[in-house]
């Protein structure tokens, strides 16, 4: 295997690890966006003006997302920080990843630190995307009386 085939395998492992976590950061957002829904008034709203406020939601970056929860429920000031250091993760991700590690990319050690900070990252945002849907599950199941075979099913 030549040097040049050797590296990119090497990337493709970051590659498919930071679509890994691409996927769960996507999912957050989605989650996150579920959780507004929850606890917004309009419960009995119709269809179509649901569909709308989903649209507009999906509109907002993760900090305006965060500030429409806020405006509907406090969740404490635990969960914002957890919310707050969240979002930040996501953000690195998406934006600054590459950028920031860009020169560690080009030698065997410096992809392995890369790579493991993925793996970190995808844990961490997996289990965000548990802890979101856990809440608006609970919230769903005491507000509104949802059983667990429904939400199951959320």
């Amino acid at each position: 295997m030549s040097d040049e085939q050797e590296t990119s395998t090497d990337l493709t492992a970051v590659f498919t690890v930071y679509g890994h976590a691409s996927f769960y950061a996507t999912l957050f957002e989605m989650e996150l966006v579920a959780l507004i829904q929850t606890v917004m008034p309009g419960a009995n709203m119709k269809r179509s003006d649901w569909e709308q406020t989903d649209a507009k939601l999906r509109e907002l970056t993760m900090g305006a997302l965060r500030k429409e929860l806020k405006k509907h429920k406090d969740l404490g000031d635990e969960f914002e920080s957890y919310l707050k250091s969240t979002i930040e993760l996501r953000n690195f991700l998406t934006h600054h990843f590459y950028e920031a590690r860009l020169f560690d990319l080009q030698s065997d050690i410096s992809r392995k630190r890369a790579l493991d900070e993925l793996k970190v990252i995808c844990i961490r945002l997996k289990e965000a995307c548990d802890n979101v849907r856990t809440i608006y599950r609970q919230i769903a199941k005491n507000d509104f009386g949802f059983d667990s075979d429904f939400l199951k099913h959320a």
